[in-house]
């Protein structure tokens, strides 16, 4: 992949292959704003971007073993008048992507909501987590066999202590510092909007207690959000004969957000 960053790491203990992107797409706006900035508007999707993203996607799943995608900020319902009604671009993802070849695993037992995160991969290697019990729908669990946990994850920022968005950053410390206690391997992948260093303070403080229990493999000096900062990450609960290797996509072609990809031998 040429000009893409790269990070590795090698260690002895190889056994089994897991490959992961995360991806923020951006409502499949690729930095478009008609000024409604906390609204969706269908308006604002740009079709070659769309069309950009779903053949990456597709390209990354055929060519890789154990392959996930995991998508944030998927536009999934708009609002007409009173009605709630899909949005073209979620049913055209899902018939991008037919049953009978892929599956996509996503939250939206919510009839309000406008966008959601989601996992795309090829029929029958991953399943759904029923032991994770996300708290909304900006969270997801999928588990490969016996072996490993991945959580696609679009964690909130600017929020106040003890209030919901505080109580879904507090869960997934509390799930991940469990999975550690019992040795059970996890991966978390996602936009996290925070770092170390970010200017909400709350937001560092509970991005530093999940770097606490787990370990952030992607560098943290290359800016993944236009905004310059690095806030997509991919955290893993357990070292123990990993070799890995990161990779941070060049540039924010398609959205707002660069793409991270790791391969994982565990």
């Amino acid at each position: 992949m040429n000009g893409e960053n790269l990070k590795m790491k090698n260690e002895v203990g190889v056994k089994n292959t897991i490959n992961i992107k995360t991806w923020n797409v951006d409502w499949f706006r690729n930095k478009k704003r008609s000024g409604q900035e906390w609204e969706y508007n269908e308006n604002d999707c740009d079709i070659n971007a769309y069309i950009n993203i779903v053949k990456d996607i597709k390209d990354f799943l055929d060519s890789r073993q154990n392959a996930i995608v995991l998508l944030q900020e998927v536009p999934y319902k708009i609002k007409q008048g009173a009605m709630w009604l899909e949005c073209d671009y979620h049913k055209k993802l899902h018939n991008d992507f037919p049953t009978n070849e892929f599956e996509i695993v996503e939250n939206i037992s919510r009839n309000y909501i406008t966008r959601c995160t989601i996992a795309i991969f090829k029929k029958g290697i991953f399943s759904s987590d029923i032991n994770y019990k996300p708290c909304n729908n900006r969270t997801i669990g999928l588990s490969l066999g016996d072996d490993i946990t991945v959580l696609g994850v679009h964690m909130p920022t600017n929020f106040k202590e003890d209030d919901q968005n505080d109580y879904m950053w507090r869960e997934l410390i509390e799930y991940t510092a469990d999975k550690k206690a019992n040795k059970e391997k996890l991966i978390i992948a996602g936009d996290f909007n925070g770092y170390i260093g970010c200017k909400n303070k709350l937001t560092e403080k509970r991005f530093i207690e999940l770097a606490r229990v787990a370990k952030d493999i992607v560098s943290d000096d290359t800016p993944t959000y236009i905004g310059q900062t690095p806030i997509d990450h991919i955290f893993i609960n357990f070292n123990s004969g990993l070799d890995y290797k990161v990779v941070i996509e060049k540039d924010w072609a398609n959205s707002d957000h660069k793409y991270l990809q790791a391969e994982l031998k565990y």
